[in-house]
């Protein structure tokens, strides 16, 4: 699946005013704790621009593959291909064959679906505050979203 994103970089009081808009004009879909962590493989077999990563929201966990990014327009593109996974020993998998922990982050996320889009409102620990609008759908229309919310 292509997935296709924007993502801005916010204060805490564009946190507040865009949770404000999103109340009034969007559904909340989840709120959420993730743990993240960026696999990269030793022999470089995977080709540059490319990660798997490993996601664990409280006993749930995914695995995504993330693709090289292309852009299209102001539209970051790339191929992401996710699963659940369940119990057992994930990281000792990867690490066999040749995939092994780059990068740990935590992020604060609370994600709302409006006209099409998913837009994510996080907080990256170390990092900062930002606003993300995404979709897997050709047709949504990212830029009227990122109007409605009056972003960058």
């Amino acid at each position: 699946m292509i997935e296709r994103e924007r993502k801005y970089r916010i204060t805490d009081e564009d946190a507040a005013r865009l949770r404000s808009v999103l109340a009034a004009q969007a559904e909340l879909v989840a709120s959420e704790i993730q743990v993240n962590t960026i696999f990269r493989d030793r022999a470089t077999r995977l080709r540059k621009g490319t990660y798997v990563r490993v996601r664990s929201i409280g006993s749930r966990r995914e695995l995504t593959f993330k693709g090289k990014k292309t852009l299209r327009g102001l539209d970051k593109c790339r191929l992401e291909l996710t699963v659940a996974v369940g119990d057992g020993p994930l990281v000792e998998l990867l690490a066999t064959i040749g995939l092994e922990p780059y990068l740990t982050y935590q992020k604060e996320t609370e994600i709302w679906s409006v006209a099409g889009a998913h837009v994510s409102l996080d907080r990256v620990d170390g990092l900062g505050r930002f606003c993300e609008v995404e979709a897997h759908d050709e047709d949504a229309d990212l830029q009227a979203v990122a109007d409605l919310l009056e972003l960058g």
